[in-house]
């Protein structure tokens, strides 16, 4: 077994202490260059080995059917690279230590895509996520895998939110529009709306004013479309007061 000291040489399939086995290039007694590692578990990597680790580009195969093809630093996924896993899903881009990290395009199994940026593994920064049938659901900011800052939400119903996001949801401010061209204006919380906002409605008309937990409650007032003003007060979406008197 000379390995003619720093000497690249090609053996034979050999077993390893690790129980695992390799064919391939040698050097000092160690994987060095391209060759195929089979582990006992029947997974198995074939690529680039540098100091008896994965080093440079390579393939990895696990039992499960998860492949991982790409650059590898000392044993771990890092640089560009592409995961397929077992149920179509797919991952390529950036990897950093085995996490994807950077910018990455994220395929799932049911069609949906996240193309952005990620971190530790998680959607982090900048991002748009699109639905199986290609139309963006939303494009925004992503907070460890929540969608947190700004960004524009397209729902189902026709229904689009320009603003601000925490923790997954419409929270601080921005602006709700629907399909009947009817627009909000304001303050949300959890969701709803919340604090300070202005609905107006297709026929022109317009409420400024207060919202409790998506319903216009408090000092506020309405506007009809030719313009007359009504001040008053709300409770849970009914006007209560009007002008000083019971309505």
């Amino acid at each position: 077994g000379d390995d003619h000291d720093g000497m690249l040489v090609e053996k034979a399939e050999m077993k390893l202490e690790s129980g695992a086995t390799y064919k391939g290039q040698w050097k000092n007694g160690v994987c060095h260059g391209h060759g195929i590692l089979t582990r006992p578990d029947g997974s198995w990597y074939e690529g680039e080995f540098e100091g008896g680790r994965a080093h440079g580009h390579g393939k990895f195969s696990v039992t499960s059917g998860d492949v991982y093809e790409g650059q590898w630093m000392q044993d771990r996924a890092h640089g560009h690279g592409k995961y397929i896993h077992d149920d179509g899903s797919t991952y390529e881009g950036n990897w950093n230590q085995d996490e994807k990290c950077g910018r990455g395009l994220e395929c799932f199994a049911d069609g949906s895509q996240y193309q952005g940026d990620f971190l530790n593994g998680n959607k982090h920064g900048k991002g748009a996520y699109m639905s199986s049938n290609g139309e963006t659901v939303y494009d925004g900011q992503f907070n460890n895998d929540r969608l947190e800052g700004t960004g524009t939400y397209h729902f189902t119903d026709g229904r689009k939110f320009v603003g601000q996001f925490q923790v997954g949801q419409m929270d601080g401010e921005g602006i709700m529009s629907w399909p009947d061209s009817s627009m909000y204006k304001g303050s949300f919380s959890k969701d709803l709306r919340h604090g300070i906002g202005t609905l107006t409605w297709p026929d022109g008309r317009l409420y400024r004013g207060h919202w409790n937990k998506g319903t216009q409650d408090g000092a506020g007032v309405m506007i009809s479309a030719h313009g007359v003003e009504s001040e008053g007060r709300w409770s849970h979406g009914t006007q209560m007061m009007q002008n000083g008197g019971e309505k």
